[in-house]
């Protein structure tokens, strides 16, 4: 509903437990490989990497510096 709490970006997304329900790990289950490249979503700060994907090429924001990770 909104970009950042208490109604969205990555806080709620993570609290509510959405981040282990998500496309990345539906494929993934299927023996599909994921990727994410460029943005995560607001408010990620590029301090981990998700659960689901193999690919991990991410940018928490445009002064920060992008996190890889295989």
């Amino acid at each position: 509903m909104r970009n950042g709490p208490p109604e969205g970006g990555v806080q709620t997304f993570r609290a509510r437990g959405e981040e282990n329900d998500t496309v990345a790990h539906w494929l993934g289950d299927r023996d599909y490989s994921t990727a994410l490249v460029g943005k995560y979503m607001n408010g990620y700060n590029a301090s981990y990497k998700p659960s689901g994907w193999a690919y991990w090429y991410a940018k928490a924001d445009a002064d920060l510096p992008l996190l890889y990770l295989d």
